[in-house]
C-alpha cells in the first residue's frame, strides 16, 4: 500500500505506472524521471489535490501492466531556466550593479538630482522591472501556472520566443542609457520589443490557462497584476519618447513629475506587488508552511489593494493636471488603502512568524518585514515631509521604493526560487547551503540604504554610507545567483531515465543513475572514496555525467571489485 509519507522517487521506481497519476496533477517537469525528494503528502498539498483522492488513484494505477517507461524533459519544462539565468545576468549588470554605481555617485555628489545620470537611472529601472522581476515572473508563470491548473504549457516555442524578444529588448533599452550615437533609436526599439514580449507572454499564458477548468481565489490578484504588466509595457516606449524628446530641462523635470510616480506605482505596486501577493496565497501555505489566509482577508485585501492603486495613480495625475492639493491628498489616501491591504494579507499569512524549517523561511519572513517597513513609510510620508520642512523628499520617497523593491520583491524572488529550483531539479534541500551570507549581505545593504538615504535629509554625513550600501546588496545577489545557476544545471539539459531498475550494475552506467535506482548503494560509493556523491548538488550535476568506469579511473579504484560490491548489495 502506498502511504502518504513515502517519497515520490521510491513510489515511481517501485510502480512506474504511478508516474501517469503524478503527471496528471502537474509533476511533469519537476524533479526529473522520478520526481523531487518529497513525500506523497507534500506533493498533494503543493499541487492542490486532495490526499485521499491521490492515494486512491495511485493504488489503482500501481498494478497496471506497463512496459519500460521513459521520461524526457520537453522545451516547456526547461524554459524557466533560461528566464532565470538571464534575470540573474541582468540584475548583476544593468540592474543592481548599475544601480549601485549610480548610488555611489549620488553619495559622492551629495545629491539625488544629477541630470547627467538620468539616462543611466532610467536604464537601471527598466532592467530591474523587465529584466529582473519581469523575467522571473515570466519564467515562473510558464513553469508553475500550468502545473497549478493541471494543464501543459501551450505553444512552448512561442513562449521561448517571448524570452528571446524580451532579452533583445532589454539589451537595446540598456544600451540607450549610454551616451552613444543612435541611443534614442535603440531605446525606442528596445521599449517596443519589451512590449511585444509581454504581449506574446500573456497570449501564450492565456491560451494555456484556457485549457484548465480550475479557478482559484488568488487568480484575480494575478490577472490584475498581469494587466498592470501589460499596461506598463505598452506605456514604456511612449514615456521613453516623452522624456527623451523634452525640449528643455524644465520640460523634462515637469514630465518626470507628471508621469513617473504613477508609472512606477503601476509597475511596482500593481505588477510586482499584486503578482507576489497573489501567488503567495497559493504557494506559501502549501509549500512553505505559512498560514492559509481566510476568504475575508483575501477578498478584503484585494479590494483595498486594487482600489488603493487606482486612487493613488488617478489622484496624482489629476493633481498634476489641476495643481489642487486635495488631489495630492487623495493620491496619498490611495497609498494608505494599498498599504493597509498589503499589511492585512501579510498578517493573514502569518508571514512574519510562520513558515516551515528550511532555508527559504528567513528570506520570506525578511521580505514581508521589509514590505511592512515600506507600507508604514508610505503611510507616514506626509507627516515626514512636514517634519523635514520640505514639499517633497527625494530621499524618503526613494527609500520607500528601495524597501519595497529590494527588501520585499527581490527577497521574495530569492526565497521562492531557493526552494522551487531544487525541487524542480530533484535535489534534496537538506544538503544545500543555508544561504546565510547572501541573506545577511542583502539585508545589511538594504538597511544601510534605507536608513542612510532618509538620514541625508538631516545630515550630509549620511551620503557616503548610502553610497556604499549597494555594494553589499550586489555581493549578496552575486553569491545567491552563482548558487542558483549551479543548481539549474546546463542550459539545454535533458533528463532521460528508465523507470525500471536494471538487474545488474554495469560499468558504463552513470553514478547518479545507479544511486537513483538503488539509494542504499550510496554508502558503498562513499566508503570507496566517492564522498562527493553525498552532496545532492554534485550528485545531480557531476554524478550524471560520470560513468562508473570513469569514476573508478579518476579515484584509482578497482572497477571489477567495485562492481562486485555494488551487485552483491542488490542481489
Amino acid at each position: 500500500m502506498i502511504g502518504k509519507d513515502r517519497l515520490l522517487p521510491d513510489v515511481i521506481r517501485d510502480s512506474p505506472s504511478t508516474r501517469t497519476v503524478f503527471d496528471k496533477y502537474g509533476l511533469h517537469g519537476c524533479g526529473g524521471a522520478y520526481g523531487p525528494q518529497e513525500t506523497v503528502e507534500f506533493f498533494a498539498r503543493v499541487h492542490g489535490v486532495p490526499l485521499d483522492r491521490l492515494l486512491k488513484e495511485l493504488e489503482a494505477a500501481k498494478d497496471a501492466p506497463t512496459g519500460e517507461v521513459s521520461y524526457e524533459e520537453e522545451l516547456g519544462d526547461i524554459l524557466y531556466r533560461r528566464f532565470f539565468r538571464v534575470a540573474i545576468v541582468v540584475v548583476l549588470t544593468a540592474g543592481a550593479t548599475l544601480g549601485a554605481g549610480v548610488l555611489f555617485l549620488y553619495g559622492l555628489r551629495e545629491t539625488f538630482t544629477s541630470l547627467d545620470l538620468f539616462g543611466l537611472v532610467q536604464a537601471h529601472a527598466n532592467a530591474q522591472v523587465y529584466g529582473w522581476v519581469g523575467l522571473f515572473v515570466m519564467g515562473f508563470a510558464f513553469q508553475g501556472f500550468p502545473r497549478f491548473k493541471y494543464v501543459r504549457l501551450q505553444h512552448p516555442h512561442l513562449a521561448n520566443g517571448a524570452f528571446l524578444i524580451m532579452a533583445s529588448g532589454l539589451a537595446l533599452r540598456v544600451g540607450a542609457g549610454l551616451p552613444i550615437p543612435g541611443a534614442f533609436g535603440l531605446g525606442l526599439v528596445g521599449g517596443i520589443l519589451e512590449a511585444a514580449a509581454v504581449v506574446l507572454f500573456l497570449w501564450v499564458l492565456g491560451r494555456t490557462l484556457r485549457e484548465s477548468q480550475i479557478r482559484d481565489s488568488w487568480d484575480k490578484y494575478v490577472y490584475v497584476g498581469l494587466g498592470c504588466f501589460l499596461l506598463s509595457a505598452l506605456l514604456e516606449p511612449v514615456l521613453y519618447v516623452l522624456l527623451s524628446t523634452a525640449p528643455s530641462t524644465e520640460v523634462l523635470i515637469r514630465r518626470v513629475a507628471d508621469f513617473m510616480n504613477p508609472y512606477r506605482d503601476l509597475q511596482l505596486l500593481g505588477f510586482a506587488g499584486l503578482m507576489i501577493l497573489g501567488v503567495s496565497q497559493r504557494i506559501l501555505p502549501a509549500a512553505f508552511g505559512f498560514r492559509e489566509p481566510g476568504r475575508v482577508a483575501s477578498q478584503g485585501a484585494f479590494l483595498l489593494l486594487t482600489l488603493g492603486l487606482m486612487v493613488d495613480m488617478g489622484g496624482w495625475l489629476v493633481f498634476r493636471g489641476t495643481g489642487q492639493p486635495k488631489w495630492a491628498l487623495a493620491a496619498w489616501g490611495g497609498v494608505v488603502l494599498y498599504a493597509s491591504g498589503a499589511l492585512w494579507l501579510a498578517v493573514a499569512l502569518n508571514a512574519f512568524r510562520g513558515g516551515s524549517q528550511d532555508r527559504s523561511r528567513k528570506l520570506i519572513r525578511a521580505a514581508y518585514t521589509w514590505l511592512a517597513v515600506a507600507c508604514l513609510m508610505m503611510i507616514v510620508e506626509p507627516a515626514y515631509t512636514e517634519a523635514a520642512g520640505v514639499r517633497f523628499s527625494h530621499a524618503f520617497h526613494g527609500a520607500i521604493r528601495h524597501a519595497f523593491t529590494v527588501g520585499f520583491v527581490s527577497l521574495m524572488i530569492l526565497g521562492v526560487s531557493s526552494k522551487v529550483v531544487p525541487i524542480l531539479k530533484g535535489i534534496d534541500l537538506r544538503g544545500l547551503s543555508g544561504l546565510w551570507l547572501p541573506f545577511m549581505l542583502i539585508n545589511t545593504g538594504n538597511a544601510l540604504r534605507v536608513g542612510a538615504q532618509v538620514a541625508t535629509d538631516w545630515t550630509p554625513r549620511a551620503f557616503p554610507i548610502m553610497g556604499v550600501s549597494g555594494a553589499f546588496e550586489v555581493l549578496g545577489l552575486a553569491l545567491w545567483g552563482a548558487h542558483l545557476w549551479r543548481l539549474m544545471g546546463s542550459w539545454e539539459e535533458k533528463s532521460v531515465a528508465r523507470a525500471e531498475k536494471p538487474a545488474v550494475i554495469e560499468p558504463d552506467m552513470k553514478a547518479a543513475e545507479v544511486i537513483d535506482w538503488y539509494p542504499e548503494l550510496l554508502e558503498i560509493f562513499v566508503t570507496r572514496g566517492f564522498r562527493e556523491l553525498r552532496n545532492p548538488l554534485l550528485r545531480n550535476t557531476l554524478g550524471r555525467r560520470v560513468t562508473l568506469r570513469m569514476a573508478c579511473g579518476m579515484k584509482n579504484v578497482d572497477l571489477s571489485d567495485f562492481l562486485e560490491a555494488l551487485n552483491g548489495k542488490i542481489r
